[in-house]
């Protein structure tokens, strides 16, 4: 009986390692800079949002124009999902 219970646990802790080896991660969003294509300057204050099927992230840009929206996710066995859509929004801002 005993003997049973280790080739039990064995057979587990490897199916555990196999499923951990073979688990899916992938990174979703990017990191950038805004300009303004008519004057090339860099846009403080402008809401990022990047909406993907792992959710929402939102980022405001820095004073130099920066956002960083990318994300590391765990898919484990199944199919991971890199699609996503990105948003830029300013106040009283035409460009």
């Amino acid at each position: 009986m005993k003997m049973e219970r280790i080739n039990y646990l064995n057979i587990l802790i490897s199916f555990l390692f196999l499923l951990a080896l073979f688990s899916c991660d992938t990174t979703v969003g990017i990191d950038g800079t805004v300009i303004n294509r008519s004057t090339g300057d860099k846009l403080e204050g402008v809401i990022v949002t990047m909406s993907s099927y792992y959710g929402e992230i939102i980022d405001t840009t820095d004073l130099n124009g920066n956002f960083s929206t990318e994300r590391s996710y765990a898919c484990g066995i199944r199919k991971c999902d890199e699609s996503f859509k990105i948003d830029f929004e300013k106040d009283d801002f035409m460009g």
